[in-house]
């Protein structure tokens, strides 16, 4: 009996609810339909009947904590002490560069003097040998210039051969108009030397002392 009784309560309440949703339901479209209420309200209601109420937005994002400043500011300091490490050693490598550059130019400098050096002590043993050499080539045409004296042009042709331009040229300037005629002419007889001859009369030409080297 007692159960036929929960039964009829259990029917009763299933018939109240239906008749409550149904009415609710009625009562919404209404509202929507007039406008009263926004949809969005409606289905609020909706899911709050149903057991579900609408999600919470989430919170905003709040300042950063302590503990992330913290975090920040130490990522803030090893970023500032590699870049001071970084530029200790750019201006540790730029100080070596500079004195590398500065010690290859002091080197420069020393090579460039020491082959000036070279150069002007060539140029003075230079003088000094064609020194030597005019004084032993005056002395021997001094005791030449007599014996060619007495001997035609084609003799005297014949021991000037082996000789360079220039030293024919100092002979012949050194000799009697008439013997240097005779020589020029054997010169320009002879088949060997004949080819010469053009630079002896440039040799000629030239001031004495300024023959070719």
């Amino acid at each position: 009996m007692i159960r036929r009784w929960v039964e009829k309560l259990w029917g009763a309440w299933r018939g109240i609810s239906a008749g409550a949703g149904l009415f609710l339901a009625l009562l919404a479209l209404t509202l929507l339909v007039s406008g009263t209420v926004p949809p969005e309200r409606v289905r609020d209601a909706a899911r709050a009947l149903a057991g579900k109420g609408r999600a919470a937005p989430p919170p905003p994002p709040g300042a950063p904590g302590q503990a992330e400043w913290k975090r920040l500011a130490e990522a803030q300091r090893q970023g500032e002490e590699v870049l001071r490490k970084r530029k200790a050693e750019v201006e540790k490598l730029d100080a070596v560069a500079s004195a590398r550059l500065a010690a290859l130019e002091a080197e420069r400098r020393r090579h460039e003097e020491a082959r000036k050096a070279a150069l002007e002590e060539e140029e003075r043993l230079r003088k000094r040998r064609e020194a030597l050499d005019a004084a032993g080539t005056d002395a021997e045409m001094q005791a030449n210039l007599p014996i060619f004296s007495r001997m035609d042009g084609a003799a005297i042709l014949a021991r000037m051969k082996p000789w360079d331009d220039a030293r024919v040229a100092r002979y012949l300037r050194a000799m009697r108009p008439g013997k240097a005629a005779e020589v020029l002419e054997a010169m320009g007889l002879d088949p060997e030397f004949r080819t010469r001859a053009d630079r002896v009369m440039e040799e000629l030409k030239r001031p004495p002392g300024e023959g070719s080297k």
